[in-house]
């Protein structure tokens, strides 16, 4: 739990395999992720926006900065995009 967030999770794995069983899930979240993802990277994000600028060559940066924000929670400066 981080700052008040009651979002918590409790799983175990189960024997013999390489799956996790979920024991419990409290699923109310109260912040937002502050962590840095590793997957989440400059290669990553760069797939990501060639789709999205492929369907869309004319896409300002404020939209997809946008776009990344509420779909994948990521806040960029727009001076990087």
């Amino acid at each position: 739990m981080s700052n008040g967030c009651l979002w918590k999770i409790h799983a175990s794995l189960v024997p013999g395999s390489k799956n996790f069983m979920i024991k419990s899930l409290r699923d109310q979240h109260g912040c937002i992720r502050l962590e840095n993802i590793k997957a989440t990277n400059s290669t990553w994000i760069t797939k990501i926006l060639l789709s999205i600028i492929s369907a869309d060559p004319n896409i300002s940066n404020k939209e997809l900065d946008i776009i990344l924000n509420n779909k994948f929670r990521i806040k960029s400066q727009l001076i990087q995009l």
